[in-house]
This record gives C-alpha cells, structure tokens and sequence, in this order.
C-alpha cells in the first residue's frame, strides 16, 4: 500500500483534522495492544521513548516517570502520544507511528477517504 499526501488533494483539508486525528486518539491503545510485539510496533516505541527522553532533556514536558524501555508501556505510551498531539508536535515518532495506525484503518476498512 502507498499512501500519498491526501491532505487538499483528495480530499479535504479538514478530513485530517476531524477523521484521522481523532482516528489515532480513539485507537490509539487497542492498536498498541494488537501489534506491541511486532517489529513495527516495536520500532515506533523506540522511536517514542528517545524522543521522551530528548523531550525531558530540553524540559519539553512534565516527567512521566518513565526511566527505561522497560517500563514505557501501553499506558505511558498513551499518555506521552497524546500529549505530543495535545501540543501539535511534528516529531517523526509521533508522524511514524500516526501512519502506521492510519494504515491499519484503511487496510481493514475504518477509515474511507472522503
């Protein structure tokens, strides 16, 4: 599957905003669930927890209490996803693991384009 930039082009610009935002949101934790121990997965959680540590380094955030890879879990995961969206980061592993649950939804079918 190649997913190009769909953002004005093929469909609105606010489909991004109201559908695939919240898309990630809404299935943020049952995708962890489902593919945390894929490679994917896996890659875009080390992805995360580097960018949390760089965060925490250049005081971008509040510590979560997360000190290694061990215990950034579903949970942390979570709450550090939704925190680099509440603040409209454009950090690649954020952007990364977004298209992989993007992915996923158009794969099975929930998210149609407009």
């Amino acid at each position: 599957m190649i997913l190009c930039d769909i953002e004005g082009t093929t469909t609105a610009i606010t489909f991004v905003k109201e559908k695939l935002f919240p898309y990630v949101r809404m299935k943020l934790s049952d995708y962890l669930n489902e593919t945390w121990n894929t490679d994917i997965t896996r890659n875009d959680i080390q992805l995360l927890f580097e960018q949390y540590h760089k965060d925490l380094i250049e005081d971008q955030l509040l510590d979560l209490g997360i000190d290694n890879n061990d215990t950034f879990n579903i949970d942390a995961v979570c709450v550090y996803v939704n925190w680099l969206m509440d603040h409209d980061r454009k950090v690649r592993a954020l952007k990364q693991l977004q298209g992989h649950i993007w992915e996923n939804g158009y794969k099975t079918g929930k998210i149609l384009g407009q």
